[in-house]
């Protein structure tokens, strides 16, 4: 089985890296955790196996915004309604580089 992985990489402007690493390690807001919990399993207090379920499915849906890749030094303005799980504050002002393995 022939399974694609991704590598993520957000930086500034100055190409500054302000994110880098595998997408499951974005840094997710716990709320939208929740709330993907709630949303999949009815689940208010998710227990850790749930949580990283609903982490998964949050990323899975980051990586389908993005359908042509790889990218590189993509301008996530008017991203920021899209992207709001995500604890990067200002998100929109970066770039996004998602290269495939």
């Amino acid at each position: 089985m022939n399974t694609i992985k991704y590598f993520v990489k957000i930086t500034n402007e100055n190409d500054k890296i302000i994110f880098q690493g595998k997408p499951i390690t974005l840094p997710i807001k716990e709320k939208y955790i929740t709330e993907k919990c709630i949303e999949l399993f009815s689940d208010p207090d998710p227990c850790i196996i749930h949580q990283s379920y609903a982490s998964q499915k949050l990323v899975d849906y980051f990586i389908s915004l993005f359908p042509s890749l790889p990218i590189k030094h993509f301008s996530l303005s008017g991203y920021t309604k899209k992207l709001d799980f995500i604890n990067i504050p200002s998100i929109d002002k970066y770039y996004l580089t998602i290269e495939v393995k």
